[in-house]
């Protein structure tokens, strides 16, 4: 079906659509309490605003947050049930029935609609779904460190090494677990973990009770009591936390519980001595300088980015001396080391020790980023190294095992070890990941396989019998004039060196045997041949390249 209407994935200034629609969440209460009694215009006002807020919440197709969005109305409704007359929830009802069905009857016309079911198709396959991966990578996390955590900030460091490989470069790795609760626990260990739940027990258990016992307010707190059931949801599926606006905005409705129960309880003492109000503003001004800091090396570390594309390597250098700071900004946003920006331009320049110093810097900074793994292990290659080369290959390939350059590298070093089975393994491997694309038009594949099968003929020509010999002459000529249809052959050898761990020379010999008795039977069977000739016309081919193919394809 045509799809003449398109939306695009709107953000705003939070920079992702779960962190727009979860902000507009936790602002809900203020605007309802302005529709309930705020005067004729500002109440006309809110309920244009609270419209917008929730057409985009629905644009935005968060899940987290049209649940939340459920539990909100239905705490409501539940705490507060006396003062709601039945006309007007029948009003409220409807009202949400005719939306939803008029938003889902728009976006059916959008090219957001299969992008809504593919992500509903995932939630219900929970075992292949990202959220599941990380989750239970983030457990092993906690498992490992279960008492201090990995540090703050160093979730999105550690994680890698499950091979939570996500894209192209740029984004490669999960920046968060998407479940807040689950982020403070990896990084912060036991006690803050605890504390975090707590927090948000602690206010639902407050805001309760001052609906309960405040007459005057009793709506408002019932809609701070709805907000945090609805947040928590929103923080166990999602990253509220990462923003400091939601941050702000959150402790901003708890100060309004402490407040409001400090009042209803009579407490009149002084809450923190003034020594502690003076060190929780030096504190304030140590982040203010902290975020100062920060913002001018991402401006910095953009400007070297562009720079790199630009391929201007002076500016990139320049840029990235001014954005690096050991203590306080190492990597850019996409959790890519600074320094490795640095250490490509020297690489390019054939300036191999500095690069290879910027690459050792920036493991230090992230052990498990395939890239600076790649780099640092062509460098250690390049200055001679080859074990340390080899070991940072492995590495890479340990976090992403479909990373093909790093598959070549390793393989180059092999071959020239005259490690021809390794080698080919190596590459083989490549051929055969699952989920990977082939595409012939721009890898080297051919290339190296060929290469490094001729290395390894050649070195067990002497060994081979009469027969033998014979199928590495066939198997020459055919990556010669053939070379896909070699491929296969190859890649059909290893899976069965994987399974019955055999030599390659054996399994060939074997391979063959069977596709010459398979070429025979097809030979002898007049309407099989008939349609041989047909399909080997069609895919330009010999009838008797063909013929081979169907043997292989039947072993």
């Amino acid at each position: 079906m045509q799809r003449n209407i398109a939306f695009d994935n709107i953000s705003g200034t939070m920079g992702h659509k779960n962190l727009l629609s979860s902000i507009l969440f936790l602002t809900l209460p203020f605007v309802i309490y302005l529709i309930r009694v705020g005067k004729k215009l500002w109440r006309l006002l809110s309920i244009a605003l609270l419209a917008c807020m929730l057409l985009i919440i629905l644009q935005t197709q968060t899940r987290a947050v049209f649940i939340a969005l459920g539990l909100f109305v239905i705490t409501i409704a539940i705490v507060y049930k006396s003062q709601i007359k039945l006309k007007q929830l029948s009003l409220l009802l409807v009202s949400v029935i005719v939306g939803l069905s008029l938003f889902f009857t728009i976006l059916k016309y959008t090219d957001r609609y299969d992008a809504l079911v593919h992500e509903i198709h995932t939630a219900l396959d929970y075992k292949n779904s990202l959220r599941y991966k990380l989750y239970k990578s983030s457990f092993y996390l906690i498992s490992e460190n279960p008492l201090l955590g990995v540090g703050p900030g160093n979730w999105k460091l550690k994680i890698p090494k499950y091979g939570l490989y996500f894209g192209s470069f740029g984004t490669n790795y999960a920046q968060r677990p998407h479940n807040d609760f689950l982020w403070v626990f990896t990084e912060g260990g036991l006690i803050p973990g605890i504390s975090f739940i707590l927090i948000f027990l602690i206010l639902l258990r407050d805001s309760y009770y001052l609906h309960k016992n405040n007459r005057e307010s009793t709506f408002f707190y019932s809609l701070l009591f709805a907000t945090f059931i609805g947040f928590s949801f929103i923080s166990f599926f999602d990253f509220p936390l990462e923003r400091f606006s939601h941050n702000i905005i959150f402790f901003f409705l708890a100060a309004i519980i402490v407040a409001g129960k400090l009042k209803h309880t009579g407490y009149k003492k002084e809450l923190l001595p003034k020594w502690l109000s003076f060190s929780f503003l030096g504190i304030i001004f140590f982040v203010i300088y902290v975020a100062i800091v920060r913002y001018q090396g991402e401006v910095y570390a953009t400007n070297a980015i562009n720079s790199q594309a630009e391929q201007d390597w002076t500016s990139v250098v320049e840029n990235i001396d001014k954005a690096y700071n050991k203590t306080y900004y190492e990597l850019e946003n996409t959790s890519t080391p600074l320094l490795w920006y640095r250490g490509v331009v020297y690489f390019n320049q054939q300036k191999y020790n500095l690069a290879l110093k910027d690459f050792k810097e920036a493991y230090n900074v992230h052990p498990y980023h395939e890239h600076v793994l790649n780099n640092l292990a062509s460098s250690y290659e390049i200055t001679g190294n080859h074990t340390k080369a080899k070991q940072f290959y492995l590495e890479a390939l340990s976090v992403n095992p479909t990373f093909k350059e790093v598959r070549i590298n390793l393989a180059a070093i092999l071959y020239n070890e005259k490690n021809y089975i390794q080698a080919l393994d190596i590459i083989l491997n490549s051929l055969v990941l699952p989920f990977q694309k082939r595409e012939k038009s721009n890898d080297n594949y051919d290339l190296y396989l060929k290469t490094i099968f001729k290395g390894w003929a050649n070195s067990v020509a002497d060994l081979s019998s009469e027969k033998q010999k014979i199928i590495l002459n066939d198997m020459l000529n055919r990556f010669e004039r053939n070379p896909q249809q070699a491929e296969k052959i190859m890649r059909k050898a290893m899976q069965k060196r994987t399974t019955f761990n055999l030599d390659y020379l054996s399994i060939l010999e074997n391979m063959f045997s069977k596709i010459n008795s398979r070429i025979v039977e097809i030979k002898n069977n007049n309407d099989w041949y008939n349609d041989i000739e047909i399909k080997a016309l069609k895919n330009n081919i010999s009838i008797e390249d063909q013929l081979f193919e169907d043997a292989l394809f039947l072993l």
